[in-house]
This record gives structure tokens, C-alpha cells and sequence, in this order.
């Protein structure tokens, strides 16, 4: 759904006006890395296959202009914010919320509990507002005591004020509904079906071999651990194999500095900093192995990718990556380097020679049409109307 440049002005003569669906709570949709950025982007696509005109209100620092319409139905718009890790959607969300109250949108979407605090405020002016609640963001290892507090009570404010809550985790939905006394909509991530491209496209930049690395995809933060799969990768007897982190840090921070130090104490750990498109498909399509061994989660979209394309996964045994229901030698205890180790060896040597995983039972509950009918059913709720008029695809 996406267009490219040069069709860019061939789309600005589509929809324009007060928007269906607007949404914050993310960066960007293009060239942005993380799983919210994904969703809103596979999920604005979708709604707007449906009829509806999306407007996405995107970062300052990860913007390259606005505003712009980059597919028919969907409008980029450009909110100032520092790039900052304190201030940063702190700042986007307090103007978000002011244009919101400007623009009238049909429906205001936020997306994670941040950005959530602003809840309150659209709705004392009369705005319409779902907010979906991608994880429990106050359990990040990079947030402080006060950061914390300020996530918790805007998970408050979202279960207090919001129209209606959705949440991408099953087990987090029962969870809150029970603190909350009220209903948080279970409705997962979806993921699209991948086609692999298996031509050597990015093996001569990053001297790769089919089938002869364990891959992860993530942005370079605490929580996602990163440093536990080096230190276990380097206890692996395992010469012929590479370890290939594919995302980059969006702050500076002293964990993304340790890390790459100790990569440094190996050739064979690679760092290709953010991917995507083709580059992205193949370093997925040609892996021995998909690892991911975070402490934190909603629900994550980069494991359901992996499975599309048919990689065996190891993941960590923490909440959200339990609730996907997959087999126990998928799972390595979250923080153990001993479990990671040999859940490695187990996954490489039970998939020799290196077939494609059939996944497609797993995958069934994650489809974005799917998601995309459930979520526009919200908007019936809030509405009180059939909306769009059109039937659903």
C-alpha cells in the first residue's frame, strides 16, 4: 500500500479533509524501526483498503518533511518533538493531542501508554478516543523511578478515560480488565506472509552464507538483551556459524556502547544497523536461526516475521512470548546464559539439514485482516454506527 516517491503526487489528488482515524504514539511509518511503528503501518494500510482516510502524526527527528500523503487514504503529518529520551514523547504527545483537538478527527488512536496520558485531555474536548496498549512500558530497564510512575499513571488515565482499550497481549488484556474493572479488547499484532528471497543480495556487504548465522532484529536497547546472546554465542563450539544484530540504538546510550565492545572481542558477531525492504527480507529469508532473548514485550511482531518465513526461533520465556503457544524448545529461561547456550544447540542440530519451518497453524490467529475488522468493530462501538458503510473485505 505503501507508494513509492515518484507516486507520491499522483496520490495528493486522493481523500483529504477531516480524517476517519488518526493516530500517535510512534515515529514514523517509513525508515523507522519497532514493533509499534510496524503495526501502525500494516494496520493504516489496511484501514484505508477499507475506505478510511488515516492520518498519522509522525516525529520531528525521524521525519524527512511533511506534510505528505504517501498512499491513497493515508497522510503523514509532521508534529515537532527534541530528539531527546526524556522529552521526546512527552513533547510529541502534548502536541499531538492539541492538533488532534484542532483537526476533529472521527476517531483518535493512541498507540502505548505514554503517549496514553493525554487521554483525559482529548476527551474533555470532545474527542473520540481508542488507545491500544503495546506493553508494559514501565517495566523497561532503561526507565527510571520517575519515568516509571509516569507510564503507570498513564495506564491509568487510559483505563479511566479512554472510549475503548485495546491491548496486544492476551494474558495483559485479562490482567488489566481485572485491576481495571473494565474491558481491555484482546487484539493481537498481525503479520503479513512472506514470500523469501533467497538471492545474495546482502551476502557480499556483510560476507554472510545461507544457513551459517543466528539472527536478531531489534532496536538496541536493555531490555532487549542483546548482550546475553553475544555472551552465549561465545560459548558456542560453533566457528562456522556468524551472530548478526540487525537494528541500531535511536539514543546514545552507554548499553548500546558496551555492546558494541564486546563485539569487537569477535569477527564473527556482525552489527548491520537498521534494515529494510529487500536487505531486511533476505538476512530473514537465509538465517540458520531466529533469537530474541528480551525481558520486555507486548506481543512481538519480529518473532511472527521470523515464523512467516519459516526460521526455527528461540525466544525468551518471559509473558508475551509464552502466550504465542509455541513448542517448549523454542523457549531459553530470560537472563541465563547456560539456557541460551544449549537452547541454541538444540535448535540448530533439530533442524539439520536446514528446512523451512511450517508455521502456518501458529500463525492463523495473527492475520492483519483480521486485526483490521476487529479493530474497525471498536470504532462501531464508539460511533454507534456501520462504519465503513461499504462491507468489510
Amino acid at each position: 500500500m505503501i507508494l513509492s516517491r515518484q507516486d507520491e503526487q499522483a496520490a495528493t489528488n486522493g481523500r483529504s479533509g477531516r480524517p476517519d482515524v488518526m493516530m500517535f504514539g510512534l515515529r514514523n511509518v517509513i525508515g523507522a524501526q519497532g514493533g509499534i511503528e510496524n503495526h501502525v503501518r500494516h494496520l493504516a494500510e489496511h484501514l484505508a483498503e477499507q475506505g478510511l482516510n488515516v492520518e498519522i502524526l509522525i516525529r520531528s527527528p525521524y521525519s524527512n518533511g511533511g506534510p505528505r500523503r504517501i498512499a491513497d487514504g493515508i497522510v503523514l503529518t509532521e508534529i515537532w518533538s527534541p530528539r531527546s529520551v526524556a522529552l521526546e514523547t512527552a513533547v510529541h504527545s502534548i502536541l499531538s493531542v492539541g492538533y488532534a483537538i484542532i483537526k476533529r478527527p472521527h476517531m483518535l488512536h493512541i498507540h502505548a501508554i505514554g503517549p496514553g496520558l493525554m487521554t483525559p485531555i482529548a476527551r474533555l474536548f470532545g474527542v473520540r478516543v481508542v488507545v491500544t496498549h503495546h506493553g508494559q512500558d514501565y517495566n523497561r530497564e532503561k526507565w527510571g523511578v520517575f519515568a516509571k510512575s509516569v507510564l503507570r499513571f498513564g495506564e491509568k488515565m487510559v483505563a479511566c478515560f479512554a472510549n475503548e482499550c485495546i491491548v496486544v497481549s492476551r494474558p495483559l488484556a485479562a490482567d488489566l480488565s481485572k485491576r481495571y474493572a473494565r474491558n481491555f479488547e484482546f487484539i493481537p499484532n498481525g503479520v503479513r506472509p512472506m514470500t523469501p528471497d533467497k538471492s545474495p543480495f546482502v551476502f557480499g556487504d556483510f560476507r554472510l552464507e545461507p544457513g551459517k548465522y543466528i539472527l536478531h532484529v531489534g532496536r538496541i536497547v536493555a531490555e532487549k538483551r542483546q548482550m546475553d546472546l553475544i555472551r552465549a554465542f561465545l560459548e558456542l563450539d560453533r566457528p562456522d556459524l556468524k551472530l548478526v544484530f540487525v537494528g541500531a540504538a535511536d539514543h546514545h546510550s552507554d548499553y548500546a556502547q558496551k555492546l558494541e565492545a564486546l563485539a569487537k572481542s569477535d569477527s564473527r558477531i556482525i552489527f548491520t544497523g537498521f534494515q529494510q525492504g529487500r536487505a531486511l527480507s533476505e538476512l530473514f529469508a537465509n538465517a540458520a536461526l531466529f533469537a530474541l532473548p528480551s525481558s520486555h514485550e507486548g506481543l512481538p511482531i519480529v518473532v511472527l516475521e521470523a515464523m512467516s518465513y519459516g526460521l526455527p526461533v528461540l525466544i525468551s520465556d518471559i509473558p508475551a512470548n509464552l502466550a504465542l503457544d509455541l513448542p517448549p524448545e523454542c523457549y531459553a529461561k530470560t537472563g541465563s546464559i547456560e539456557a541460551w547456550v544449549n537452547g541454541v544447540k538444540r535448535q540448530l542440530d533439530g533442524n539439520r539439514p536446514r528446512n523451512p519451518v511450517d508455521w502456518s497453524q501458529y500463525l492463523l490467529p495473527y492475520k492483519w485482516t483480521d486485526v483490521t475488522r476487529k479493530t474497525i468493530a471498536i470504532y462501531n462501538r464508539i460511533m454507534q454506527k456501520q462504519w465503513p458503510e461499504k462491507p468489510f473485505a
